[in-house]
């Protein structure tokens, strides 16, 4: 599995296994990257795999775009995002303040993740 902290400035690309069935793959080419598995198929949470380690993912309340990931061993928060239901995309917040905005085009077909400064 390749280290997904190597590929920042990459493509890579998700792929759901066989179908109807609750489990992704990251993919760079050929390559794994980490790998995401929903425990039920309309769950509102998953767990996201890779070289790096282990994270929850979980969206909270019935009609909030607000979702939480966790160290999957500890069970900490890292970061939180929020989506923005109108204008597509959202905010990730670091645990150390940082933030991240992910921008999408108007088919949103493509995702990138941008700092302040646009880098």
């Amino acid at each position: 599995m390749r280290k997904i902290s190597a590929l920042v400035d990459h493509g890579i690309v998700w792929q759901q296994l066989l179908g109807f069935k609750s489990e992704f793959e990251l993919r760079f080419g050929d390559d794994l990257v980490g790998t995401m598995k929903l425990p039920k198929m309309l769950s509102s949470s998953a767990v996201f795999q890779c070289e790096e380690g282990s994270w929850t993912i979980e969206r909270l309340g019935f009609l909030s775009s607000k979702t939480v990931v966790r160290n999957a061993a500890s069970g900490a928060e890292i970061a939180t995002y929020v989506g923005r239901a109108w204008k597509g995309g959202g905010t990730l917040t670091l645990l150390d303040g940082r933030k991240l905005d992910l921008r999408t085009n108007m088919w949103k077909s493509t995702f990138e993740w941008c700092t302040d400064a646009g880098e």
